[in-house]
């Protein structure tokens, strides 16, 4: 699986509808909701990590969240920050964006 495989939601992940963990509550976030999360999102990862693929990566298109999931933790690694922290210090500040802010509740501002 690849990170291109990933934006394109080519990764064989299944979407919320299929989400079988018992925590299911992550299934239903979206791509916005994860600038909100305080602290890492690989908390999030490890709900559906070992979950079964629906296909093979790169031979189809499925729309699912969870592709938003690994990219964001992706984000995490990389800039050794949490997800939040990197869209505020290198998008909604250098924007001047107002009224965001990390740790607020899911779903209280969208872009």
């Amino acid at each position: 699986m690849t990170f291109v495989q990933l934006m394109y939601m080519g990764s064989g992940i299944a979407d919320s509808e299929f989400c079988n963990t018992p925590n299911a509550q992550w299934c239903h976030y979206t791509a916005n909701d994860l600038a909100y999360f305080k602290g890492s999102i690989g908390k999030h990862v490890g709900a559906f990590i070992n979950d079964p693929l629906v296909f093979k990566p790169g031979t189809n298109y499925s729309y699912a969240n969870a592709n938003y999931y690994l990219l964001s933790y992706m984000v995490e690694k990389i800039s050794g920050q949490s997800f939040g922290s990197y869209l505020k210090q290198n998008i909604f500040d250098k924007i001047a964006a107002v009224g965001r802010q990390e740790g607020q509740a899911l779903g209280d501002w969208y872009l």
